[in-house]
């Protein structure tokens, strides 16, 4: 495996990363690209030298030593070749060896270099010699792959008529682990038929087993029992939603479960201890974490493993490397405070009296791949060229894995804490075992608060928010690492509703964010609420993922405030709970931004039965957003013809009426709008035709909607803002992480000022705007205080509002801006990979013209402040 961690270190520097070349050259990282590219060919010719005297192995590696210019097999591996083990030294675990390869090819065909593309080609041909002799060596039939083979004679070819080879014992590869990587290998690369591929899934059907982690007050928490995930450091699991989500569940639970134990640390393989005369733990077991979700059986309790912290770390960086610093701080961990060219043992007892005799796992090296993510993303990248993402897709979507799960539970209220909290349990772990604190650790949290800046980067300065916004801020980017970046991608390129999204939220509750408590919101307020916006825009989801719930919180407004105790006992819950999604009627394309010109009709009729009034609506309503999938919207309609009222204001009502499009002649349509960004979100044009709604759909009284969408109005121009900072933020965060990895004339281009400065200056941009953004969601939230707090304080209230619209139309205008500036030059940052899906910028520069379009342009803010604040004449 050490090989195989290597070669993706070596792959990433080769692709630019500034992380993998300060480990792999921290004197000079600017030639670590090279490095690794020389690295690379000596091993290659290393290899193909042992292919040529030991033909018989097929091209795979067993244990080996080494020379100057050599490799050998050791005694033990004469004959004997592995599919999959875990070895000491430098032992291949072919399976991960082989897509370990297979990414460095995709790194070394990326670049523009010749000789990297000539490495790439010849390293191509190495892989391609082991896709024609991997299931001679390996496959036995029925869908068995040898776990160790044994060869006939190593020095005869795989096609010598006098070669053979047989599987050791009845040990197979039919594990879901580690195993599944070279079975995926042989269901792409090898000459099997389709049968017999099918077979390779067969055994390892039975053992993809769903168990529930319960313990300490905490849970049930889904999980797949299972082994150690090498797997999710090489192929591209997490693409899959479902394999995302166990996984991250399983690091809860290790975490959880060493919290609750008390124990400090993460159980993964370790050495049992079998020589207590030696003081060494010998004997190797493979507990695989916890009792009751281990696959296999669990002989140590006490046992911190530094290495096993990866995992983690490719769940949460922050809580991953915590656990690693904590375990490293454990005694005789660093072979006596000497250093260790490991970066640790393997394991130790937490008391320090016994020490693994092993140090099979480098800690470094480990810790560094995971916080690189692996290779998985190299690996996407060539399997989309060589045609078979797909089909990986497929196969490791397959409802054979405990995908049952539907309603999988993520994120039990016990286990809703921030990453600081965490952070403050593990220390308390070690207050409780002090023996094991070494460097005078006297609580912990000094080596703790180091690890800060290894989070995924957020370069918003947070100094000046409440404890509230904070607290928001960080519990919904809990949520929102529930969905990465491919989450959103798949979701724009297909045009599908992130559903599973606005449900995750509604389950923890932010859809009723700036809802009274009274109503079973969460009694918070829009200065709140704008920052949970912001927080979903910038965690990579983009307005699609703020559009998919801004209307629940925005248009509820002046339901909240104007609505009767029926309408709300009736709709709130259900908006709260996510049951109904709401969308808000306001637009027309004849009327535009002239609202009070707005034509749709709501006329009050009687059923001509007793009394019993409905209002029948005919009219149009354009880029209704979410009105495909709302159950509820908020309408505005005209009671009075205009030339009939007293004021052009006073001729408007505002519904809340049911949407029911599905009925056949009832008179409403939908016709979805194609849309250039934002497309997991849909927009319509909506037709009404004699729509027939309850009376008891109008909201408050009769000619009072437009002063009453004013509340809803200023809301959404608050949270827009917060949107566009979002989409910004994360727009110069992912230019600035490209700009510090990606290396050319052999230094980041980061270090260039013309690509430096126009980042720095978005940056700066963005700041301006967010205390412009918050500004005006405080205005809003007070002025609505002081509006509802007791009648002689209203005129003060409504006053107010004239300041609030100013600063909420500011804001919108100064975050759209911003936001569409640090966007535009995130694509310049990444030149010409900025056009490339899988960067993701080009879908932010999408959706981030939505807000300096809607809902109100930019020429009509200033058209609006000119009047307003400059008292110019009007000039619409």
């Amino acid at each position: 495996m050490e090989q195989a961690l290597q070669i993706m270190v070596y792959a990433h520097a080769i692709a630019g990363s500034s992380k993998a070349a300060r480990f792999l050259s921290p004197g000079n990282p600017q030639k670590a690209p090279q490095i690794a590219v020389s690295i690379m060919e000596t091993k290659l010719e290393t290899y193909l030298r042992f292919n040529a005297t030991y033909p018989g192995f097929g091209g795979f590696i067993p244990w080996m030593t080494t020379s100057s210019q050599n490799i050998e097999p050791t005694w033990d591996w004469v004959n004997r070749v592995p599919g999959l083990d875990n070895g000491h030294e430098l032992i291949r675990m072919n399976s991960e060896l082989l897509w370990a390869v297979y990414g460095c090819i995709s790194a070394l065909e990326k670049s523009c270099k010749a000789s990297h593309r000539r490495l790439a080609a010849a390293w191509q041909k190495w892989l391609d010699y082991a896709k024609t002799t991997v299931d001679k060596v390996f496959y036995r039939g029925d869908g068995r792959v040898c776990a160790v083979t044994k060869i006939g004679d190593q020095k005869l070819p795989v096609n010598d008529p006098r070669q053979s080879y047989a599987c050791e014992s009845t040990a197979y590869l039919d594990d879901p682990y580690e195993g599944e990587l070279f079975t995926y290998f042989i269901e792409f690369f090898s000459g099997l038929s389709k049968d017999e591929k099918e077979k390779l899934w067969v055994a390892k059907r039975d053992k993809l087993v769903s168990v529930e982690y319960n313990m300490g007050g905490v849970g049930p928490i889904t999980v797949e029992q299972g082994h150690e995930p090498w797997k999710i450091l090489e192929l591209p699991y997490f693409d899959i939603d479902i394999i995302r989500r166990l996984h991250q569940n399983a690091e809860r639970v290790r975490t959880c479960n060493s919290i609750v134990t008390n124990v400090p640390g993460l159980f993964a393989s370790v050495n049992n201890s079998t020589d207590p005369n030696s003081d060494e733990i010998t004997g190797y077991i493979s507990p695989a974490g916890i009792v009751s979700v281990a696959s296999q059986k669990e002989q140590e309790h006490d046992v911190i493993t530094p290495y096993a912290a990866w995992p983690t770390i490719m769940v949460d960086k922050s809580v991953g490397l915590a656990w690693w610093w904590n375990m490293l701080q454990g005694k005789k961990m660093q072979s006596n405070g000497q250093p260790d060219p490991y970066g640790s043992t393997e394991s130790t007892r937490v008391d320090g009296k016994l020490v693994s005799a092993l140090v099979t796992w480098d800690s470094k090296i480990t810790t560094v791949v995971s916080l690189l993510g692996g290779v998985g993303d190299l690996v996407r990248r060539k399997m989309k060229i060589d045609g078979i993402y797909n089909e990986f897709i497929s196969i490791a979507s397959r409802p054979e894995r405990p995908l049952e799960h539907q309603n999988l539970l993520l994120f039990p209220v016990t286990m809703q804490r921030s990453t600081q909290v965490l952070r403050r349990q593990l220390a308390q772990v070690y207050i409780q075992h002090p023996s094991t604190a070494r460097h005078s650790v006297v609580n912990g949290s000094a080596p703790l608060r180091r690890l800060s800046t290894t989070r995924p980067l957020r370069i918003m300065e947070t100094t000046g928010f409440t404890e509230n916004q904070l607290m928001v801020r960080e519990a919904v980017s809990q949520i929102c690492a529930e969905f990465p970046n491919t989450y959103w991608q798949e979701k724009d390129q297909a045009e599908q509703d992130p559903h599973e999204f606005h449900a995750a939220l509604a389950k923890a509750g932010w859809l009723g964010i700036a809802l009274p408590e009274s109503l079973g919101g969460a009694g918070l307020g829009i200065s709140e609420a704008t920052m949970m916006m912001q927080t979903i825009a910038e965690s990579g989801a983009g307005m699609a993922g703020a559009q998919a719930i801004h209307a629940n919180v925005y248009a509820t407004q002046p339901l909240a405030k104007f609505g009767s105790r029926a309408q709300l006992e009736e709709t709130i819950p259900n908006i709260i709970s996510g049951k109904w999604r709401v969308c808000f009627g306001v637009t027309e394309p004849n009327a535009g931004l002239d609202t009070l010109r707005l034509s749709t009709r709501a006329t009050k009729t009687d059923d001509g039965d007793g009394g019993h009034y409905y209002y029948s609506i005919t009219g149009q309503k354009i880029w209704i957003t979410c009105a495909q999938v709302a159950s509820r919207m908020i309408l505005l309609a005209r009671t009075t013809p205009r030339d009939e009222a007293k004021k052009p204001s006073e001729a408007l009502s505002l519904f809340c009426i049911p949407l029911d499009s599905k009925a056949a002649d009832n008179g409403l349509s939908l016709r979805k709008i194609r849309k250039m960004g934002g497309r997991a979100v849909d927009a319509n044009e909506v037709f009404f035709e004699n729509y027939k709604v309850p009376a008891s759909s109008l909201i408050g009284q009769e000619g009072k909607g437009f002063q009453m969408i004013l509340h809803g109005m200023n809301a959404e121009r608050c949270l827009l803002a917060g949107e566009a900072l979002g989409l910004g933020y994360a727009a110069v965060a992912k230019a600035a992480e490209y700009a510090s990895e990606r290396v050319v004339f052999e230094r980041p281009i980061g270090m260039n000022q013309g690509v430096a400065h126009p980042l720095a200056d978005a940056y700066m941009k963005l700041e301006a705007a967010k205390l412009a953004t918050y500004h005006a969601a405080r205005l809003y939230d007070e002025a609505s205080s002081s509006s509802s707090s007791s009648s002689s304080n209203k005129a003060d209230g409504f006053i107010k509002q004239d300041a609030v619209g100013v600063a909420a139309n500011s804001a919108k205008y100064l975050a759209a801006e911003a936001a569409f500036t640090a966007c535009e030059r995130a694509i310049l940052a990444h030149g010409g990979m900025g056009y490339a899906q899988e960067y993701h910028v080009e879908r932010w520069f999408r959706e981030c013209l939505v807000p300096r379009i809607a809902p109100v342009s930019r020429e009509m803010i200033l058209n609006y402040i000119g009047e307003k604040v400059l008292r110019l004449p009007r000039s619409y």
